[in-house]
């Protein structure tokens, strides 16, 4: 189960990514995702806005929701695995940033971003090969999900190395 998770919550990370707050800071991305049914209302870019809606925070509430609404998952186990997500780079959210976030869905993503979300979630979901239902009660500890955490910074570091020497 360990494993699994680690693969999976690593497999994850960045989901938030796929957030009209993140996508805007490449107008060619930004553009290329409005054409393509993402839309992105132009006046975020270069906000502070902006800049407060980061993709850690993304991540958690896309994870933790999906847990909870598609896995049965009980809310308390899918705010555990989704703050792994949240702090992987370093430190997490407070719950007023998140909560920040999930109030302003234009930044985040509503409608046809959340959709996307959900269809990226399932298809490293499957990739993985993970019984996400099996996952329902887990109650984790914090040595637990600060070590889950460590494994997903790692695993980010050394996927986002141009020189890895695992490549």
């Amino acid at each position: 189960t360990a494993r699994e998770l680690a693969v999976w919550l690593a497999a994850q990370h960045d989901i938030g990514k796929l957030s009209p707050a993140f996508a805007v800071q490449v107008p060619a991305l930004a553009r290329q995702m409005t054409v393509s049914g993402l839309p992105i209302s132009s006046g975020i870019a270069g906000t502070e806005e902006r800049r407060l809606a980061r993709h850690e925070a993304v991540s958690y509430l896309a994870i933790a929701d999906w847990l909870a609404a598609t896995n049965d998952v009980r809310p308390t186990t899918a705010r555990q695995l989704a703050s792994v997500l949240a702090a992987h780079h370093g430190l997490p959210p407070d719950a007023a940033a998140v909560n920040w976030v999930r109030v302003r869905p234009h930044l985040a993503g509503d409608g046809s971003w959340h959709h996307a979300r959900v269809e990226l979630i399932e298809a490293m979901t499957g990739a993985t090969r993970v019984d996400v239902a099996g996952w329902r009660d887990l109650d984790l500890s914090q040595p637990t999900l600060a070590l889950l955490s460590a494994i997903v910074i790692v695993s980010d570091w050394i996927a986002s190395s141009d020189h890895c020497p695992l490549a």
